[in-house]
């Protein structure tokens, strides 16, 4: 037993050794891409373009949509009114299930268009920052630089936030 504590302890010890001074040679940076992100002025000139294709389909939507009300109310009102033969009122409501399910295929398409559309834009912004990153590790001597994001809790003097931006040619806004 007396054998086994003292071969345990000399194993410890020489982990400690090891692999201790290895470990505080290694040089780990922190970044915040919801730092940067919003201080490039490619970002900004991205989400105001997003901005602009959303009001343009918010436009499309809302007319296709007041095509279908109406469309619906002429139906109810002559359907009241009693005006629509048994034919007509299927050819109506034939009509209208058509119009729904455009209406509905129109808002899945637009939904694919918007995120290949924000792909297309956001990915050579991706790509900038994270050249920039590799560049910082690389100057800095960094052995990992580490998303802030995937962490509780991190602390602040090793962040290199700043120096991505600066490298990006952006003053760092005040109190980064």
């Amino acid at each position: 037993m007396k054998k086994l504590a003292i071969y345990l302890f000399l194993l410890v010890s020489v982990f400690v050794v090891t692999f201790i001074p290895a470990n505080a040679q290694t040089k780990i940076g922190y970044f915040d891409l919801n730092l940067v992100l919003p201080q490039l002025p490619e970002f900004k000139q991205a989400q105001a373009d997003m901005e602009t294709y959303g009001r343009q389909v918010e436009e499309e939507l809302k007319a296709k949509q007041g095509d279908f009300d109406k469309k619906l109310k002429d139906y109810q009102d002559k359907m009241d009114k009693g005006e629509l033969t048994q034919a007509l009122q299927q050819s109506k409501e034939s009509e209208l299930q058509s119009l729904q399910r455009q209406f509905q295929e129109f808002q899945q398409q637009i939904q694919v268009e918007a995120q290949n559309r924000e792909q297309k834009l956001l990915s050579p912004i991706y790509e900038k920052v994270e050249k920039a990153i590799q560049e910082v590790a690389k100057e800095n001597n960094y052995a990992f630089i580490i998303k802030r994001e995937s962490f509780a809790s991190v602390v602040d003097a090793n962040g290199v936030s700043n120096m991505v931006l600066k490298k990006l040619g952006v003053t760092p806004a005040a109190g980064n």
